[in-house]
């Protein structure tokens, strides 16, 4: 339970660094969102079932899209520049 702690403790300072350098428009923010991202995926395996309200279903539902759209932005868009030798590339 402690290394589970300390994991998560980890990856939420993880999470926390790349929000910062996705606010200052940098590539290793990008970067490390995507990977904390996706090791963050096995923790919805251990919450189990539930059974809730519809309303508060499409509220789940719209905050599990965010990240999606926040790594489409990073990655597939211009608001993150690129570096000098990766835009002089033919």
């Amino acid at each position: 339970m402690i290394a589970f702690m300390v994991a998560a403790l980890a990856m939420f300072g993880a999470l926390i660094a790349s929000i910062i350098g996705l606010l200052k428009l940098r590539r290793w923010g990008a970067w490390l969102y995507l990977v904390t991202t996706f090791l963050a995926l096995p923790i919805y395996f251990m919450t189990g079932f539930e059974v809730r309200h519809p309303i508060d279903q499409v509220f789940d539902d719209i905050y599990r899209f965010i990240p999606g759209f926040i790594i489409g932005l990073a990655f597939f868009s211009g608001a993150i520049p690129k570096r000098d030798s990766e835009q002089d590339a033919p």
